[in-house]
């Protein structure tokens, strides 16, 4: 039996050595319609076909505990069409990092901004142009300097934390939230 399972082992070993291939490079167009490399490519902007009419933006909402970030925004704004797009990057998705946690909530609080910039870059092949960082404390603020905001609950929502002081209790309707 045993002898079954160490051939079983070295024929799977065998074959991921064998069939398994790494992925090719990637080609990128540059300005002459001629293909390069993606390691060559000196200016990230200019390779996913950024014009001077596209401006980019990076929102980064901090969390209250831990320097991660809980909400990361890529938007973009044309400036010809004045169209915005925004795309929201879940935390947790999986980045290439020296650090145990390879998550893209960790880059902020090991690395920065520019560590964060660098990390967003990566994911989505452009550079962006601005960033804002809004932590909970501003947010809170910001609601409460507005008069809070009105809200329709779409179903009852109950949830109670005690480790961290938060307790949810509404029902299904309008109501009226402050920060």
């Amino acid at each position: 039996f045993l002898a079954v399972i160490l051939a079983l082992a070295i024929a799977a070993v065998a074959y991921w050595f064998i069939a398994v291939k790494p992925p090719d490079v990637v080609q990128e167009m540059n300005n002459n319609g001629q293909q390069e490399d993606a390691e060559e490519t000196t200016d990230v902007n200019q390779a996913a076909g950024r014009t001077g009419q596209k401006y980019t933006f990076l929102a980064v909402g901090m969390d209250d505990g831990n320097g991660n970030t809980d909400t990361i925004m890529v938007a973009t704004f044309d400036t010809e069409d004045y169209s915005l797009n925004v795309v929201s990057i879940p935390r947790d998705t999986l980045v290439n990092v020296s650090w145990n946690t390879k998550k893209v909530n960790s880059i902020y609080a090991n690395s920065g901004i520019d560590g964060l910039i660098d990390g967003i870059a990566d994911l989505v092949g452009y550079e962006v142009d601005f960033y804002g960082i809004i932590d909970l404390d501003a947010f809170v603020k910001l609601i409460d300097a507005i008069g809070g905001v009105d809200y329709y609950v779409p179903q009852d929502m109950k949830y109670s934390d005690a480790a961290q002081d938060l307790y949810i209790d509404f029902t299904e309707g309008m109501t009226h939230l402050n920060g």
